[in-house]
C-alpha cells in the first residue's frame, strides 16, 4: 500500500479496478489539489477492512464489497454511485466451444474475482438457469492469470471486465457468451463508514463534487487520461482510450432505485450462502443528517 497520510487529507483507498477513483487521482493531480491523499492497495475486496484499520477514509468498489463489509459489522454509508456499466463485465469462453448456455457449465472451474461483483453476475445467471453458485467450482483468480488460464484450458470460462475485456476480446479466441446488460446494474460505488462520515461529512461532500467533474475531464482530455493510465502497464493507451471512450463516467446521487438494488443483490447473496442476514442500507444525505 502507498500513500503519504496527513491528518487534515481525506484518505481515498485507490485500487487497480475502480477507474472512477484513479481518474479522480488523475483530475486532482493535474489541478494541483491537494486536499486527498490517495491510498493505493491491491484488491478492492479489502476496502472494508481498511475502512475499518482506519488506513483508508473512503473507497469505491463495484456493488458487492460493501454489502459484505456491512455484513462483517461495518456500518456502511453510500456516498454516490456510478451510471450502470452494461459493457464492462462478461463471461468468456473459448471460441468454438460447444457448450454455450450457463447450464453447460455446471460443475466446471469458472475463474473470477471472488467477492466482487463477478459472484453477484454468476449467482444471478445460475438461478435464471434453475442452478446455484454451488453448482459451479469457482477460482479466484487476478484478471491476468485468468485469461492465461481460459487460453490455456485451465479453466472453462472466466468473467471478465475493463479494462482486460475489450483487450481480451480483441485479441481473438475468445467470445463472450453473457454479460452484465439486462442482468445487473454492474455499478461502481463510493462509500465510507460512520466514524468516518462524523468526523468528515463536508470534505466527503467536497470530494463528491470532484468526482462529479470525471465525465466532463474524460470528455475533454481523453488522450492525456490514456496516456496517464497506460503508464501503469496493466494495458496500452489506445485500449485505454477505447475505454474511456465507451462508458457513461456521469455520477450517480444514491436515490432509492439504486438502495433497492443494493437490496436485490444483498437478498440474492443470502440465497447463495455469500451474506448470513438481509442488510438495512444508508446513505450520506440520511446519515448526515442525523450525524
Amino acid at each position: 500500500m502507498s500513500g503519504l497520510h496527513s491528518p487534515d487529507r481525506l484518505r481515498i483507498g485507490v485500487h487497480a479496478n475502480n477507474l472512477h477513483l484513479r481518474l479522480a487521482r488523475l483530475l486532482a493531480e493535474r489541478e494541483g489539489d491537494q486536499r486527498w491523499t490517495f491510498v493505493d492497495y491491491p484488491d478492492g475486496r479489502a476496502t472494508g477492512e481498511l475502512l475499518a484499520g482506519g488506513e483508508i477514509e473512503l473507497g469505491g468498489t463495484g456493488s458487492t464489497p460493501p454489502l459484505t463489509a456491512q455484513n462483517l459489522g461495518l456500518d456502511v454509508v453510500y456516498l454516490a454511485a456510478s451510471q450502470p456499466r452494461p459493457a464492462n463485465g462478461a463471461i468468456l469462453r473459448r471460441k468454438g466451444e460447444a457448450e454455450v448456455a450457463l447450464a453447460g457449465l455446471k460443475g466446471c472451474r469458472i475463474a473470477l474475482v471472488e467477492g466482487s461483483f463477478h459472484t453477484y453476475l454468476l449467482a444471478h445467471l445460475a438461478e435464471r438457469a434453475g442452478l446455484g453458485l454451488a453448482d459451479f467450482n469457482r477460482i479466484d483468480l487476478s484478471p491476468a492469470a485468468s485469461a492465461r488460464a481460459l487460453r490455456q484450458g485451465e479453466v472453462a470460462a472466466w468473467i471478465a471486465m475493463d479494462p482486460h475485456l475489450p483487450v481480451e476480446l480483441d485479441r481473438g479466441g475468445l467470445v463472450a457468451m453473457a454479460d452484465t446488460r439486462g442482468v445487473i446494474p454492474n455499478r461502481s460505488l463510493f462509500w465510507t463508514h460512520r466514524p468516518v462520515l462524523d468526523r468528515r461529512a463536508n470534505q466527503i461532500a467536497a470530494f463528491r463534487k470532484l468526482v462529479a467533474r470525471i465525465a466532463s475531464f474524460v470528455e475533454d482530455h481523453a488522450e492525456e487520461a490514456a496516456r496517464r493510465l497506460s503508464a501503469s502497464g496493466d494495458v496500452g493507451e489506445a485500449q485505454w482510450l477505447a475505454v474511456l471512450r465507451s462508458r457513461d463516467w456521469r455520477i450517480a446521487a444514491i436515490d432509492a432505485a439504486v438502495l433497492a438494488e443494493q437490496e436485490q443483490e444483498a437478498a440474492c447473496l443470502v440465497r447463495h450462502g455469500i451474506l448470513r442476514r438481509a442488510l438495512g442500507l444508508s446513505r450520506f444525505e440520511d446519515a448526515a443528517a442525523s450525524a
